[in-house]
C-alpha cells in the first residue's frame, strides 16, 4: 500500500511492509516546527481565551471578537497541529480510516473561514465605532454572541462540502464540474469579498480617524483617550488582518492551482508546499503574538497570571506595575479621568483594573 498524501510530515515507505514511516533529517525539522507551533499556538491562543473570559472587564465587544478568532485557531491547533505530531511518531495508529482527509481539509478551512469572517467583523466594528460611537455603545453587545453564532454557522455551511467533493483515496478533489465551481466560490467567499470589505472598512476608518484627530487638536480642552484607545485597537486589528491576507494567500492561490494544473512547477514543488504548509500554522499562532506586543493591558494581565502560575516570587511577595484610575474632580467624566501608577501585589489582594482601563 502506497497511500502518501502532502498533509503529514512522514516519509512513505512501503505501507505492506509494516515498517509503517521513517522520518528522514527535512522532516524531523517540520515535526520539531510543528511541536514549537503547537506549545505557541496552544498557550497563545488558550492565554487569550482565558484572560478575556476571566475578567469581566475585558468583555468588551472587539475583546470577544478576538477571543472568537483564538478559538478558531485554537480549534486548528488541537486539530490538524496535533495530528500531524502524532501520525509520524505512531506508524501503527491508521489516522486516515473515517474519512481522515475530509476532516483535515475541513477543520483547515473552517479555522480559516473563522479567523476571516472574525476579522471582517472586526474591521466593520472599528469602523462603526469611529464613525457612529453613540449609536454603537447601545446595540453592538447585543449583537456580539449572534455575530460569533452567525460566523461559525456560515463557515461551517462553506466547509461541509468538502465531506461530498473529497476521494479518500487520493486524498484530492474529484474531477468535476461541482468541485471546480466550489473551489472558486470559495475563494471568493472566504478571500476576495473579505478582503475587499475589510480594506474598505479601515479605509473609511483611517479617513474618520485623521479628521477626527484634526478636530481634537483644534480643541484646547484635549480629552482624546478615548480617541487614543479607538486608534490603538484598529491598528491591533489591521496588523492582524495584514498578517492573515499574507498568510492565507499562498494557501488559497496553491489549491485553485493544484486543481486546474496538477503538474504545475509551482504546485509540485516541495518548497512551495511546505511553505504553504507552514504559513497555515503561522497563521493560527501569530494573533496572540501581535496581541501581546502591541496591547498593554492583555500584556499585563498575561505576565500577572504568568507569574502567579509559576510563583515568581524568589523568596518575596512580587509586585506589578497596574494602572488604577484616579477619582475624577468632577467625579462624572470617566473619560477624563488621569491614572497613576501605584505598586500593588500581583497575587491574591490584586486591585483589579477597571473597566475603562481593560480596552485595548
Amino acid at each position: 500500500m502506497e497511500n502518501c498524501t502532502n498533509v503529514t510530515n512522514a516519509t512513505c515507505v512501503d505501507g505492506d511492509s509494516g515498517q509503517g514511516y521513517v522520518l528522514n533529517t527535512r522532516r524531523k525539522v517540520m515535526l520539531s516546527i510543528d511541536i514549537l507551533m503547537f506549545i505557541i499556538g496552544f498557550f497563545g491562543n488558550g492565554s487569550v481565551i482565558f484572560i478575556t473570559l476571566r475578567h469581566r472587564g475585558l468583555r468588551t465587544v472587539p475583546n470577544l471578537l478576538i477571543t472568537n478568532l483564538a478559538f478558531g485557531d485554537l480549534m486548528f491547533i488541537m486539530s490538524v497541529v496535533f495530528i500531524n505530531i502524532l501520525y509520524p511518531l505512531l506508524p501503527g495508529v491508521h489516522l486516515y480510516m473515517f474519512h481522515f482527509c475530509e476532516f483535515f481539509y475541513f477543520v483547515q478551512f473552517l479555522s480559516l473561514g473563522v479567523s476571516v469572517f472574525t476579522l471582517t467583523a472586526l474591521s466593520v466594528d472599528r469602523y462603526t465605532t469611529v464613525a457612529y460611537p453613540m449609536h454603537k455603545q447601545r446595540i453592538a453587545r447585543r449583537l456580539t454572541i449572534w455575530t460569533v453564532v452567525i460566523i461559525w454557522f456560515i463557515s461551517i455551511a462553506v466547509c461541509c462540502p468538502w465531506f461530498t467533493l473529497i476521494n479518500d483515496n487520493s486524498c484530492w478533489f474529484n474531477k468535476s464540474i461541482s468541485s471546480a465551481i466550489y473551489l472558486i466560490s470559495l475563494m471568493m467567499l472566504m478571500y476576495i469579498a473579505p478582503t475587499i470589505i475589510m480594506i474598505v472598512c479601515y479605509f473609511l476608518t483611517a479617513k474618520r480617524l485623521l479628521h477626527k484627530n484634526a478636530s481634537l487638536n483644534l480643541d484646547p480642552r484635549g480629552g482624546n483617550k478615548q480617541q487614543k484607545k479607538r486608534s490603538r485597537l484598529a491598528v491591533i486589528v489591521l496588523v492582524m488582518t495584514i498578517a492573515f491576507i499574507l498568510c492565507s494567500t499562498l494557501v488559497y492561490v496553491w489549491f485553485l492551482t493544484a486543481y486546474f494544473s496538477p503538474f504545475n512547477r509551482f504546485v509540485t514543488n516541495q518548497v512551495v508546499k511546505e511553505t504553504k504548509s507552514l504559513l497555515n500554522k503561522i497563521n493560527s499562532v501569530i494573533n496572540p503574538i501581535i496581541l501581546y506586543l502591541m496591547s498593554t493591558t492583555y500584556r499585563r494581565y498575561f505576565l500577572q497570571h504568568f507569574c502567579f502560575f509559576l510563583k515568581c516570587s524568589n523568596g518575596k511577595r512580587e509586585r506589578g506595575i497596574i494602572t488604577q484610575t484616579q477619582p475624577s474632580t468632577n467625579g462624572t467624566d470617566l473619560a477624563r479621568q488621569s491614572t497613576r501608577l501605584v505598586n500593588v501585589p500581583l497575587r491574591e489582594g490584586m486591585a483589579p483594573i477597571k473597566e475603562e482601563d481593560s480596552r485595548i
